[in-house]
C-alpha cells in the first residue's frame, strides 16, 4: 500500500541500496485484493498487507505488527473543541469525511461502521493519496481516519489534531508470499530485515 511504501519502507530500501547494491528492488503500490492476486499468480515475490485477518488462502504470512489508526481534523474544526470526552460513532456519521479511494482497508472498515448507524453511505470526499488527504484535512475539508505513522509529524507540529475516537476494529501489517514458494536467499533477507525494521518502528513511542 502507498502509505507503507512512503512511511515504513524507506529505512529498508536504504539498507538494501547500500549493503546489497546488486539486488534490484521494484515496489508497486497496490491494494489488498490486487496484491494477494499477484502473489498467488507469482507476479510479486512478496507483498505487504494491512488487513483485519491474518490468514489468506494460498499465501504464507508473517504478521509484523498491529497498525494503530487515528482520527484527525484541522485545529479549527468544530469537533476539535470538544475536549477529551470520547466521540460517539453517531456523531461522525453526519460529518464530512476525507479519505483515500475505496478498497483501502481502513477506509472500507470505517465506512462500514458508519453505515451501520445511518443505513446510508457516509459523505466521503475522496483523494488519491495520503498526502493529498492530509492536506485536505489540514485545510478544513473534513475528518480522516489514517494510520498513526502517517500523521505523527503533523500531530507534533499542531497542523492536525487527534480526535478522541477509537476504531472498533484492528488492522495488522503483514508480509506475505505464495504458499510453498521457496524464497531465494536475497528475498529471505528482505523478509527478515522488513520484519525487524517494522517491529522496531512499531515499538517506538507513537503520537500522543
Amino acid at each position: 500500500m502507498e502509505w507503507l511504501t512512503s512511511y515504513r519502507l524507506p529505512p529498508l530500501l536504504e539498507l538494501f541500496h547500500h549493503r546489497y547494491p546488486k539486488v534490484r528492488l521494484s515496489l508497486r503500490p497496490t491494494l489488498g485484493d490486487e496484491t494477494r492476486r499477484a502473489l498467488r499468480q507469482g507476479t510479486y515475490d512478496v507483498g505487504f498487507l494491512m488487513e483485519p485477518g491474518t490468514e489468506h488462502p494460498g499465501l504464507e504470512c508473517e504478521v509484523l505488527a498491529e497498525e494503530p489508526l487515528v482520527l484527525v481534523c484541522a485545529p479549527g474544526h468544530p469537533l476539535a473543541s470538544g475536549g477529551a470526552a470520547p466521540l460517539a460513532t453517531d456523531e461522525l456519521a453526519v460529518v464530512q469525511l476525507v479519505g483515500t479511494e475505496p478498497g483501502c482497508p481502513y477506509r472500507d472498515l470505517f465506512e462500514a461502521e458508519l453505515r451501520t448507524r445511518t443505513g446510508a453511505p457516509p459523505p466521503f470526499m475522496e483523494f488519491g493519496t495520503i498526502e493529498a488527504t492530509k492536506q485536505g484535512v489540514a485545510g478544513g475539508l473534513g475528518v480522516a481516519l489514517l494510520p498513526a505513522v502517517t500523521v505523527a509529524r503533523e500531530l507534533a507540529e499542531g497542523t492536525l489534531v487527534r480526535l478522541p475516537w477509537e476504531p472498533p476494529f484492528t488492522l495488522w501489517t503483514q508480509l506475505a508470499w505464495r504458499s510453498g514458494k521457496r524464497l531465494p536467499a536475497h528475498v529471505r533477507l528482505f523478509v527478515e530485515q522488513a520484519v525487524r525494521l517494522v517491529r522496531e518502528q512499531s515499538a517506538a513511542p507513537g503520537p500522543a
